[in-house]
């Protein structure tokens, strides 16, 4: 890889609230700095090798205050390898990092 592939490649994160998030991203300031700071209060109180055991209801967690909060119908995946292609509401998409664990949010 060349020093201009990798300098465009952080370009597009950023580190916010601990995390590395994904630019660029139009969601909300709030409820992007809600979501991390969520996510990473319940992912710290999980071992990495529990997150198959308790990485659905950590992102059920998320999803329900989520839809509370926000309305609509949030989706939330918590992963260390997943890939997706979803359509989602403008400016209600995120991608974030908390160390290697990735997660996506998004509204629909």
């Amino acid at each position: 890889m060349d020093g201009s592939t990798k300098g465009s490649e952080e370009e597009n994160w950023r580190v916010m609230w601990g995390a590395k998030v994904k630019q660029p991203c139009e969601l909300p300031t709030n409820i992007l700095k809600d979501i991390v700071q969520k996510t990473s209060k319940l992912l710290s109180e999980v071992r990495v090798s529990e997150l198959q055991e308790k990485g659905p209801a950590i992102a059920k967690k998320i999803k329900v205050e989520a839809d509370e909060k926000w309305g609509g119908k949030w989706h939330v995946i918590i992963g260390r390898n997943f890939g997706c292609h979803a359509t989602h509401q403008s400016r209600h998409f995120l991608f974030f990092y908390i160390s290697d664990v990735a997660i996506m949010i998004f509204k629909t």
